[in-house]
């Protein structure tokens, strides 16, 4: 199990990502060191009750990163919960209940952004059931025979050194008849995890489009093919600052993703992208993607993306981490590189502008009125002359031949002045129908 400090300074991390990543190499101990003792709520418990073990740290210089790790007698105490402390971020041993105590171990701890200011209080608390007549807790400092267990480090990857007090074991006396005493367990060694063998897995970055104009976005994603099944990882990405900008970063198809957490313009001056995910237990392995980041592209020239994996030049480089701490490193496709060649933006043809065409305007041509003159010279008299006498009255018919306007006046003043000039002294009565 290795501890990558330089990387999880910089990434907000959370669960078994710290306590995966702390659990490896040894760096040189810091000068200064704190005491670390168990704290007991119940030193004399009676088979049946709960008692709580505290953590309780002294004296510590600044650090941000700690392991806890409990041993317990399976036989005499059971697991029940876990919680933090007044230090930092806590993150609990991932496992279930029942694998817990089948292991006989608690494997724990907590993490920081930055160091904290050091001093004194609490790392975490742990409840247990008494279920035996005898039984011992214990802590002991991380080592290669232990590679779980306590230590803090700072945020730079420097361990501290740490004291037990009390030689690391909790003051727990179970009530018994006849106590026997129970001598402290020897730890089985446990073999320091080797890293897999490079080539577990190929990774390799997809652009959705190789030929972009500038200010156009890009999409790079990061894939895995062929993993065997981990938990944690970290990926990489360089590229060159005067050709691209970061804008975004998001998830994958393998969760939980971890952007890197630095403001954008202090990746996008640094040209390398430092992401990351973890999850509580290993998955399935396969293939998929581990995260898709979004560029701008500002210039015109060809450009490269790159990706690497981890190495001691590059701690910040492509890896995979199992929950038991396993490093696989996995190789890179095509180099990891991909050749962008922005194109060029096609120049818009104006869209001539369509020149209104006037819609001619219908000038009426007014139709004149006729006189009464001309309504009477169009009058038809069906006979042309009728002999009368003083006082009788006669009908004329008469056909007019106009159509199309309401003349009905017209024609009447006409037929009066008509009959007034020809039969003047007569009385007519005159009656005619409107065409």
């Amino acid at each position: 199990m290795k501890y990558y400090a330089p990387w999880w300074g910089k990434i907000t991390i959370a669960a078994s990502v710290a306590l995966t990543l702390l659990a490896g190499a040894h760096p040189a101990f810091a000068q200064d060191a704190g005491t670390l003792s168990l704290e007991v709520d119940n030193a004399n418990p009676a088979v049946g009750d709960t008692i709580a073990i505290t953590f309780r740290l002294t004296g510590a210089p600044p650090f941000a990163n700690w392991q806890q790790f409990l041993s317990f007698d399976s036989d005499a105490f059971s697991f029940v919960s876990q919680s933090s402390g007044s230090i930092g971020t806590f993150i609990p041993d991932s496992r279930s209940a029942g694998a817990i105590n089948s292991s006989g171990e608690v494997r724990a701890g907590g993490f920081g952004v930055t160091n904290n200011a050091g001093g004194s209080g609490t790392l975490g608390v742990f409840t247990f059931r008494v279920t035996g007549s005898t039984g011992t807790i214990l802590t002991q400092l991380k080592s290669s025979a232990v590679p779980f267990g306590t230590t803090l480090s700072t945020a730079n990857g420097q361990s501290i050194a740490v004291s037990l007090s009390g030689g690391g074991i909790a003051p727990v006396t179970i009530q018994t008849p006849t106590p026997t005493p129970t001598p402290t367990p020897t730890p089985t060694p446990t073999a320091t995890p080797t890293p897999a063998p490079g080539g577990q897995g190929i990774i390799s970055l997809t652009v959705d489009n190789q030929s972009p104009v500038v200010g156009e976005i890009i999409t790079v994603t990061v894939n895995i093919t062929d993993a065997p099944p981990f938990a944690n990882w970290q990926q990489f990405i360089r590229f060159t600052p005067q050709m691209l900008e970061l804008i975004s970063q998001n998830t994958g198809t393998f969760t939980t993703f971890i952007p890197d957490s630095r403001p954008l313009a202090a990746i996008n001056a640094s040209g390398e992208v430092r992401a990351g995910g973890f999850a509580l237990a290993n998955n399935t392995g396969g293939s998929g993607s581990l995260g898709v980041f979004r560029f701008r592209v500002l210039g015109s020239g060809p450009f490269t993306i790159t990706t690497e994996s981890r190495t001691a030049q590059n701690p910040f480089g492509n890896e995979l981490v199992t929950t038991s701490g396993q490093s696989i490193i996995p190789t890179v496709s095509n180099n990891g590189t991909v050749t962008i060649t922005p194109g060029t933006a096609a120049t818009p043809t104006p869209t001539p502008t369509a020149i209104p065409t006037a819609t001619p305007t219908l000038i009426s041509t007014p139709t004149p009125t006729p006189t009464p003159e001309e309504i009477a010279a169009l009058i038809q008299f069906e006979q042309p002359a009728y002999t009368t006498r003083p006082g009788q009255t006669i009908e004329i018919p008469f056909t007019v031949r106009v159509r199309g306007r309401n003349l009905t006046a017209l024609i009447a003043r006409a037929i009066v002045r008509f009959i007034k000039d020809v039969a003047s002294g007569n009385h007519f009565r005159v009656t005619f129908d409107e065409l």
